[in-house]
C-alpha cells in the first residue's frame, strides 16, 4: 500500500497554516496591520482556587545532602558498619560511565568519593554480602554493553572492596543472561542467605519474546542462589528446595515467574518477607508480596486482568497482585523498602513504595494472609527511582530528576484542616462574575480550540485564567507550561437554544509545580455548581432533541480520572496546544488568531519568532476540511494524550497530529491485544474498514472501549469519519486466491534454494503468523512453536496446517468446551484444574476467566475447530505463499 498519498491533503493543512496568524485585520487599519484579539491584558486577581479540598497527607518530602549536585542518581543504600551510603549515578553512555559514590550520612555532607566506574553499562541496583564487615563482597547489578544493543545482557558481579577501594579488576561475573529492554534492576539477600534476583521481560514493549511465561530462561522472574556454596563449573548453587527444579526444562534458579519489569526487591530483615514493585504496561502496576513457585500472569495478564489471553500460561500458581494501581494514579511503580528506623515511629516495619511518574508515596502492612493497612502517604513532585533506609533513620527517596530527599511529618497534618477553605460552589472560586449568566470575571480570558473532544456529544467553553502577570513557556507539540495558580475553566453543556443544560464545569489548577483537577456539578435551575467528591459521580439526564425527550448516562470524572489523561508525559495540558490554539477565536470587538494575540498580550514567556510557520489540527466534523486531516485530528485530540511514548497506551502506536502516517504505527499492524474476531485483524486494515481494531474500540462503549475513560456515549459522527477514511484506503490484503492443497502440493519447496527467505520472513509477519507462533524473535502466544517445526513435521503437513488449519488440531492447542449440567456451553483454554473445578481463560481479551464446578460439569470435549482462521492466506501469491513456507521450513531452527 503507499501510504503517502493522503500526505499532500494534510500538507495543505499545515500550509494554511502560514496564512491564518496573520490574515486577520481590524476594518479601520492597513491591511498589513494584524488584528488582536485583545488590545492589551487586563490582570486577573480574584482568584480563589488555592490548596486542596482534601486534607493534606501525613507526610512529605524534603531535600536532603543538599550541597552535592546530583546527576541522575538511581540508588542509594547505606554501607554495613561505616557511616558511608553508596549512590548509583546513571551513565552508560559513550564517554560517560555508570558511578558508583560514596558519600558520608551527615546533613551537611559536600563531596562525593568515587568507589567505581562501570564504562558501557547501566548500573541499576547494588547489594552488600551478609558478611560484608569480613570479607567485603559487593554484589552489582548492570546491563550491557550499551553500543551494542543485540548483544547486551543483565550481569550480577561480585567486587571486592578493602580499605574503603573497590578495584575493578576484583570483578567476579556471578551469572549473566540477555536481557534489551526491561531489564528489571535490583538483588537482595534474604534472611535465608540465599541472594534474590527481580528480572524483567527483556523486551521494550509487550514481552515481544514471550519470555515471561518461558520457564527455559531467566527473565520476568525472581531469581534465588546461592552465592556461597559454587558449583565446580559455576560460582553459584542452586538451592535444592527452589521451587521449579522438577518442572521439564526450567531454569532451576526460577523462584518465582511472570514479571514485566520488576524494578526494586527488598526483604524485610524481620519476617523473611520479599517485596516488588513491578513496572506495568497499558494500564496497571502492581506490588507484589513474592512466595516461591508463584505466577504473576505477566503478558497473558497484566496484574489481574486479561492482556495477551492468548498467550501461553505458564507453570507455577497464578497469582493476583498483591496491591494493585489503576493509571489513574500510578504510571511507573518503582517499588521500595520496609522501614527500620526510629524517625518516623508510625512507619516503623511497614513496606513503603512510590511511583516513579506521578511521585506519589503509600505505605502497607501484610500479615503474611492480607493486608491490614494500606494508605497513601505523600504526594511529591519527584520521579522516585528508589529507596532506603539510612543510618541516621531517616527514609531516603532517591529522585531521579536529580536530588535525595527523605520522609518527613507534614508540619500542614498537625493543623486543623479547614475543609471550607477550597471553593465548594463555582461562585466561591472567584473566576465568574456572575455564576448564573456564566459570565467570567475580569482578566479571565476566553479560547477555543481547532478540534475538540469527545464529550458524549456536549458542547465546551473554555476559558484561562492566569493571575497577576504569570505567563505560558511555549512548548512546540506538547501543552504550554503555566504559572502557579493558574485555573484552566471547561463547561460542558448539553442541548442547544431553550434545551440548551451545563452539566459540569471542569477546572484544572497548577499549585506548586503540580495539576489536579475538579469537576462541579450544575444545579438543575442553572444558578450555580457544587463541587464534586474526589471519586466522581455517575448521574443520568434528561436530554431533549427536538420533541423527544430520552435519559443519557453522564460519567463525572475522579480527580484521578483527570489525571489519566492529563498527564506528564502530554505535559498535562490538552487544549492549551500551539496545534490547537491556531486558529481565530471571537473576541468582542474583532475575530483574531489567538496565538498572535497572546503573544501581543505578553502571555508567553517567549514563542518563535515566526508564528507563520505553525501547523494546526481541523474541525473533524467540517466536510470541507481534507478527509485525512480531519481524521488525524480527531485522533489527536482524543487519543494522543496517552499513545505518546510513555504514556498512558501502548506506546507503539504515536498518535500526535505531527507525527507522519508510518511514525504512528498503525496502518496494517496487528493489535497488541483485542482482534474482536476479526479474520484479519489491523490496528487500522487499509481499505478494510471491518478489519480494522481501532474502528471497533471507538465504535463501543464497555471494556475495550476507546477513549477508555468518563465516556458513556459512541461518538457516531466519528465513526461515520474514521470509516470513510479507512475505506478511501488503498488495501493491502486484496483476495488472489482461494489457495487449496492441489494447488501447492506439486511446488512445496524441499530446500531454501530458489526461494527469497526474506520475502518469507516479510509474509510471516504481514499476515500475521507471529502474533500466535513463535519463530526466532517472534512474539508467539497461542499457537504451536515453529522453532525446529521441519524435523517434527513433513512439509506437505506444514502446507496443510497453514492451508487447512482445522484439519488437524494437536489436543495441546484446541479448545476445551465444557457442557453444563443446566445446559451451558463454555469454551477456552484450560488455566488450572483441580480435583473440584476447572477454571477455563476465553480467548477474548475482555472476557474474565470462568470457574466450572466439576460437579456441574455434564461432559467435555475439545473443540474441532482451530483458532487459526481458515483464509489468512488468500491475499499471497503463489511465490509469496511457498516463500512463506520455505522461511518456516528452513529458518526454524534456534538461532
Amino acid at each position: 500500500m503507499n501510504v503517502h498519498r493522503f500526505r499532500p491533503a494534510l500538507v495543505l493543512v499545515l500550509a494554511a497554516a502560514t496564512l491564518q496568524v496573520s490574515a486577520f485585520t481590524f476594518a479601520d487599519e492597513p491591511a498589513a496591520q494584524p488584528a488582536f484579539g485583545m488590545k492589551a491584558r487586563t490582570p486577573f486577581t480574584t482568584s480563589r482556587v488555592v490548596g486542596s479540598p482534601a486534607p493534606p497527607p501525613p507526610f512529605v518530602v524534603e531535600p536532603i545532602f543538599v550541597d552535592i549536585q546530583w546527576d541522575r542518581p538511581l540508588y542509594i543504600k547505606p554501607e554495613p558498619g561505616t557511616n558511608d551510603l553508596f549512590v548509583i549515578q546513571q551513565g552508560g553512555e559513550k564517554d560517560r560511565p555508570a558511578k558508583i559514590l560514596r558519600i558520608s550520612d551527615e546533613p551537611n555532607v559536600a563531596d562525593t568519593r568515587l568507589l567505581l566506574e562501570v564504562e558501557d553499562r547501566l548500573v541499576y541496583g547494588l547489594e552488600f554480602h551478609p558478611n560484608y564487615q569480613q570479607n567485603g563482597f559487593l554484589f552489582v547489578y548492570s546491563n550491557g554493553p550499551r553500543e551494542e544493543p543485540r548483544l547486551r545482557k543483565n550481569r550480577i558481579s561480585r567486587f571486592t572492596i578493602a580499605d574503603g577501594e573497590c578495584d575493578p579488576a576484583s570483578e567476579v561475573v556471578i551469572l549473566e543472561w540477555r536481557s534489551n529492554g526491561h531489564d528489571g534492576g535490583d538483588l537482595a539477600f534474604g534472611t535465608d542467605g540465599m541472594l534474590y534476583t527481580a528480572t524483567g521481560d527483556g523486551t521494550s514493549d509487550s514481552d515481544e519474546w514471550t519470555s515471561a511465561q518461558d520457564v527455559t530462561n531467566l527473565l520476568g522472574s525472581v531469581l534465588r542462589i546461592d552465592v556461597d556454596r559454587p558449583d565446580k563449573d559455576k560460582p553459584y548453587s542452586v538451592p535444592p528446595d527452589n521451587p521449579f527444579l522438577n518442572v521439564p526444562n526450567a531454569r532451576p534458579e526460577l523462584w518465582a515467574i511472570g514479571l514485566r519489569n520488576p524494578w526494586r526487591i527488598t526483604i524485610d530483615r524481620a519476617n523473611g518477607q520479599q517485596w516488588v514493585g513491578n513496572n506495568g504496561q497499558d494500564l496497571w502496576e502492581t506490588v507484589h508480596l513474592v512466595q516461591p513457585g508463584e505466577n504473576y500472569g505477566w503478558s497473558v495478564y497484566e496484574g489481574s486482568h486479561p492482556f495477551y489471553p492468548n498467550r501461553e500460561l505458564g507453570p507455577g500458581q497464578l497469582t493476583d497482585p498483591t496491591i494493585e494501581h489503576h493509571h489513574t494514579v500510578a504510571r511507573s511503580m518503582t517499588g521500595g523498602v520496609v522501614y527500620t528506623g526510629e524517625q518516623l515511629a508510625d512507619l516503623n516495619g511497614a513496606y513503603i513504595y512510590g511511583d516513579y511518574d506521578t511521585g506519589k508515596i503509600w505505605a502497607a502492612r501484610h500479615d503474611g494472609k492480607q493486608l491490614t493497612w494500606h494508605q497513601e502517604i505523600a504526594d511529591s513532585a519527584l520521579r522516585i527511582a528508589g529507596f532506603s533506609n539510612s543510618h541516621r533513620g531517616n527514609l531516603l527517596v532517591v529522585d531521579y530528576s536529580g536530588g535525595i530527599y527523605r520522609l518527613v511529618v507534614n508540619p500542614d497534618s498537625l493543623k486543623p484542616f479547614d475543609e471550607s477553605a477550597f471553593p465548594h460552589t463555582l461562585s466561591e472560586t472567584g473566576l465568574f462574575a456572575s455564576v448564573p449568566e456564566h459570565r467570567m470575571a475580569a482578566g479571565v480570558i476566553p479560547y477555543s480550540v481547532n478540534t475538540p473532544a469527545w464529550h458524549d456529544g456536549a458542547t465546551a467553553q473554555r476559558f484561562l485564567a492566569i493571575p497577576g502577570d504569570g505567563q505560558m513557556t511555549w512548548a512546540a507539540n506538547n501543552g504550554f507550561t503555566c504559572s502557579n495558580g493558574t485555573v484552566l475553566v471547561q463547561t460542558l453543556t448539553l442541548g442547544t437554544g431553550e434545551n440548551a443544560r451545563r452539566i459540569e464545569t471542569r477546572l484544572l489548577t497548577r499549585q506548586q509545580n503540580e495539576w489536579a483537577g475538579y469537576s462541579y456539578q450544575w444545579n438543575p435551575e442553572q444558578t450555580e455548581a457544587t463541587l464534586v467528591e474526589s471519586e466522581g459521580k455517575d448521574i443520568e439526564i434528561n436530554v431533549t432533541d427536538g420533541e423527544d425527550l430520552r435519559s443519557q448516562p453522564w460519567r463525572i470524572p475522579s480527580r484521578t480520572e483527570c489525571s489519566s489523561c492529563h498527564t506528564r508525559q502530554a505535559n498535562f495540558l490538552l487544549g492549551l496546544t500551539a496545534v490547537q490554539l491556531n486558529r481565530d477565536h471571537n473576541y468582542e470587538s474583532v475575530s483574531a488568531n489567538q496565538l498572535s494575540t497572546f503573544a501581543h498580550i505578553g502571555l508567553f514567556v517567549k514563542q518563535p519568532d515566526d508564528l507563520s510557520t505553525i501547523g494546526h489540527t481541523v474541525d473533524p466534523y467540517d466536510a470541507a476540511e481534507p478527509l485525512e486531516a480531519r481524521a488525524r485530528s480527531w485522533l489527536h485530540a482524543n487519543c494522543s494524550h496517552c499513545h505518546v511514548n510513555a504514556g498512558g497506551g501502548n506506546a507503539r502506536i504515536l498518535l500526535s497530529f505531527d507525527k507522519s502516517l508510518d511514525a504512528m504505527h498503525v496502518i496494517s499492524e496487528f493489535p497488541q491485544h483485542a482482534t474482536f474476531g476479526f479474520a484479519r485483524p489491523r490496528i487500522i486494515a487499509p481499505g478494510e474498514p471491518d478489519q480494522s481494531v481501532m474502528l471497533a474500540r471507538i465504535s463501543r462503549r464497555g471494556r475495550g472501549q476507546m477513549p477508555p475513560l468518563v465516556s458513556r456515549q459512541v461518538d457516531q459522527r466519528a465513526v461515520r469519519l474514521l470509516t470513510d477514511w479507512i475505506a478511501s484506503m488503498e488495501s493491502d490484503h486484496k483476495f488472489v486466491k482461494d489457495w487449496k492443497i492441489a494447488d501447492l502440493q506439486d511446488h512445496v519447496p524441499q530446500s531454501a534454494d530458489g526461494r527469497s527467505l526474506k520475502r518469507g520472513a516479510d509474509v510471516f509477519k504481514s499476515s500475521g503468523c507471529g502474533q500466535c507462533h513463535r519463530l526466532g524473535d517472534g512474539k508467539g502466544g497461542i499457537g504451536p512453536n515453529l522453532i525446529g517445526i521441519a524435523d517434527r513435521k513433513k512439509p506437505a503437513e506444514i502446507l496443510e496446517s497453514i492451508l487447512e488449519p482445522s484439519a488437524k488440531i494437536d489436543d495441546k492447542y484446541a479448545d476445551t468446551i465444557l457442557i453444563t449440567v443446566d445446559g451451558r456451553a463454555v469454551q477456552g483454554r484450560i488455566e488450572t484444574e483441580t480435583d473440584d473445578a476447572v477454571v477455563l481463560r476465553s480467548t477474548g481479551t475482555f472476557n474474565d476467566s470462568v470457574a466450572i464446578a466439576k460437579k456441574d460439569i455434564e461432559e467435555r470435549m475439545l473443540s474441532k475447530v482451530s483458532s487459526m482462521p481458515r483464509g489468512m492466506v488468500n491475499h499471497l501469491e503463489r511465490d509469496e505463499l511457498l516463500d512463506l513456507l520455505a522461511y518456516v521450513l528452513f529458518q526454524s531452527a534456534e538461532p
